[in-house]
């Protein structure tokens, strides 16, 4: 396999505008994980960090918040219409940009203080290529810090247990298998590191729960699930019509509510390290 090909995507979400907004309701969700990530890496102040797979700029506005107006952020995604809702999100400053590209086509070399990426390696087919690219992207003793869903599981998903969140879970599960998701990322982050070439990475995994009526977990899930069905219907996994979709997020709140129950969201896994300090 080609770096070329090894850095190509597999991504199965699609590029609409309904997925965007989902995507910026879930970044509030895992922002206090994200944060907690860069400041436990080092990020602060004045830095210059790259953003991959900046999409629609959560991960961007919220590392420029983190280096201040003496940093630099930027962000660099293949969708043209995700780096104009973050462009327009950015509000015109200095300090944070967007550049349209494909990660494997990236030539980056030593320009930045960190390299940083949000649900990027989950979905390649061979990550230690886009490790490397971001490790030469970065000076020596830079940063290199990756979050991703781990899937490993289907449960705990709900406790105790309620009927349709397990059947739209389970199916989650098998559609994630089917489209070649790394599911096991939490797990991966140290042997990939290493193979990449990299020192022993700090590794972590956070789990978020909630229940009630308010959390906005059912909506993020309903509309994952909903962003997916066209690639389960294509592996005959599940049809829009048998979880009646338009409603799928009220069902599975009415019924998280009604069992008391508490659902949890798929774990959060984060890694990070530096690169070797160049000669003395």
């Amino acid at each position: 396999m080609s770096v070329t090909t090894a850095i190509r995507s597999t991504y199965a979400l699609p590029a609409t505008d309904r997925e965007r907004q989902r995507l910026m309701t879930q970044a509030e969700m895992v922002r206090p994980i994200t944060r907690r990530l860069f400041v436990d890496a080092g990020i602060g102040p004045g830095m210059r960090i790259l953003d991959l797979g900046c999409g629609v700029g959560d991960v961007s506005l919220l590392l420029a918040d983190l280096v201040g107006p003496t940093g630099e952020v930027v962000g660099v995604d293949r969708d043209p219409r995700s780096l104009e809702v973050a462009r327009g999100r950015a509000g015109g400053s200095p300090h944070v940009s967007f550049i349209e590209q494909d990660l494997a086509d990236l030539a980056f070399e030593g320009t930045f203080d960190a390299c940083v990426g949000r649900y990027i390696l989950m979905h390649l087919p061979e990550p230690i290529a886009a490790i490397r690219m971001a490790a030469r992207s970065v000076r020596p003793g830079g940063i290199i810090a990756f979050q991703d869903s781990d899937l490993s599981r289907v449960e705990p998903m709900v406790f105790p247990e309620t009927p349709l969140v397990m059947r739209c879970a389970e199916a989650l599960d098998r559609v994630s298998l089917l489209a070649g998701v790394e599911r096991h990322m939490g797990y991966r982050y140290r042997p990939l590191f290493l193979a990449a070439g990299l020192s022993e990475p700090e590794l972590r995994m956070d789990t978020m729960l909630g229940g009630g009526p308010d959390f906005a977990g059912y909506h993020v899930f309903a509309e994952t699930f909903r962003s997916l069905l066209p690639v389960m219907e294509r592996f005959g996994v599940a049809t829009a019509a048998e979880f009646e979709i338009d409603t799928l997020a009220e069902r599975i709140r009415d019924e998280i509510v009604a069992n008391d129950a508490v659902m949890s969201f798929p774990p959060q896994a984060v890694a990070w390290t530096r690169t070797a300090q160049g000669p003395s």
